[in-house]
């Protein structure tokens, strides 16, 4: 099974680095934003490659500055623009209308598929150099195009065939995110079925095999609230535009981000683990959207993170071998009696489940968790598979093309069956640039 994921770390660069990684930045956005405008004013089409042309012709009076950093930075920018404006007229209710991306609003980004090399916890980035790593012990093989991540006792942690490098900034810190071609043939979880019931007092009751459990949520938005008032007053009171209110908000948006990777380390650890020892995991399907329109609840929901938590479950079960099951929306997981079947209502404030029927007390959360268990109407994910998909970009002439972070036309196979010049290989025999696909964290 081929699947697309991503390796993400964190940077350490030097000050000169930092300064060079925000003008590639600074040039994506100035591209994009440039091609933007055309478009909107009818003079160029939605076409990367032409606006790519324009680009060159227009930078050499107006944007000198540009030649300091990678061609990669504007023309993957361009290569988003276009997919951005293609998602709009495909699907205009789920996607908006592609607008400006401001200086302060916007983290700077940009995308490298080609000159970039790792080795010795080092990533080489064009026009700027090397750069260390946070994480130790990621290689990646040169011939092959494999990057591979290990545990400090040596062994594989994941390894997949590199297809792009994207480059991206947010508290003040750089990261490093490497879209990976991963195959996996994962062996079917030899578990039991569990039924979990999402909630705000406990994140997760989960009811398997006549075991209840349940698991408290870190909170760490409600832990962290006192602190960041007190910041953000901090920052309040700093003069706009000046050097100390950057400061505070730097200092402010990695509380932030402390928050968030709090978040995020709990929900890999848990749905790893469910993952790896249920072999078919039950749940609700919840109205997130609308359930944060309750003005009294939407601050705990957010700090929960169901969203993410079922996200995570969804790839993470084509990992390891297991199925995730949702129940139908109307399912009265809450107002039926898990033990005969009885339906009563359950206001929010009722925490304890009485049935008049046959006199069964329980809590809440674990009768609905049972009953999700015990529901035999679901219906199992099954995700779309897998194809990388070809995005405007220059066809190579045979020979003369070179992979990602390679210097030569060679193309071995890696362990996934397939050639390793950077790119997918189309019906037509072409080879594309850059590719696009669902992004999913590596664990």
């Amino acid at each position: 099974m081929l699947v697309a994921g991503g390796f993400k770390t964190e940077l350490a660069p030097t000050k000169e680095q930092d300064n060079a990684l925000r003008n590639a930045g600074g040039c994506a956005r100035k591209a994009y934003n440039w091609a933007l405008d055309r478009i909107n004013e009818r003079v160029s089409e939605i076409d990367a490659m032409g606006l790519h042309k324009e680009w060159n012709v227009w930078k050499k009076e107006n944007a000198p500055w540009t030649y300091e950093v990678t061609k990669c930075a504007p023309q993957e920018a361009f290569a988003d623009l276009c997919q951005a404006w293609k998602n709009f007229f495909e699907n205009p209710a789920h996607f908006r209308r592609p607008t400006w991306r401001e200086k302060h609003r916007k983290k700077d980004r940009f995308r490298i598929n080609e000159g970039w090399k790792v080795a010795n916890d080092k990533v080489k980035v064009p026009n700027i150099g090397w750069i260390r790593l946070r994480e130790k012990f990621v290689d990646w093989d040169k011939e092959t195009n494999i990057l591979t991540k290990r545990k400090k006792n040596g062994e594989i942690k994941f390894k997949g065939r590199v297809l792009s490098m994207s480059l991206s900034t947010r508290a003040g810190k750089w990261f490093v995110s490497f879209q990976l071609e991963r195959s996996l043939f994962p062996e079917p979880v030899n578990g039991p079925t569990c039924g979990i019931d999402l909630g705000i007092t406990t994140f997760v009751t989960i009811s398997s095999d006549g075991e209840i459990r349940e698991v408290e949520g870190p909170k760490a938005l409600r832990k962290a609230c006192k602190r960041l008032r007190r910041l953000q007053r901090r920052m309040s009171k700093k003069k706009k535009g000046g050097k100390n209110r950057e400061k505070a908000r730097i200092v402010l948006a990695r509380q932030h981000l402390k928050v968030a990777n709090r978040r995020k380390d709990f929900h890999h650890k848990l749905t790893t683990e469910l993952t790896k020892t249920k072999s078919l995991i039950k749940n609700e399907t919840l109205n997130i959207s609308g359930m944060m329109r309750n003005p009294c609840l939407a601050k705990h929901i957010q700090d929960m993170g169901w969203g993410e938590f079922q996200r995570q479950l969804k790839y993470k079960s084509q990992w390891y071998g297991s199925q995730v099951a949702f129940l139908d929306r109307w399912e009265p997981t809450s107002k039926r009696c898990s033990c005969c079947g009885n339906i009563k209502p359950m206001p929010l404030n009722i925490r304890v489940y009485e049935c008049e029927v046959c006199g069964m007390k329980m809590g809440r959360d674990a009768n609905s968790a049972v009953g999700i268990e015990q529901c035999e109407r679901y219906e199992i994910y099954a995700p779309e598979p897998y194809v990388p998909r070809k995005r405007t970009g220059k066809k190579k002439k045979k020979g003369t093309g070179s992979s990602p972070g390679t210097g030569g036309s060679q193309e071995p196979s890696n362990d996934c069956g397939e050639s390793s010049g950077g790119g997918t290989r189309s019906s037509n025999g072409d080879r594309s640039t850059s590719h696009g696909s669902v992004k999913q964290e590596v664990c």
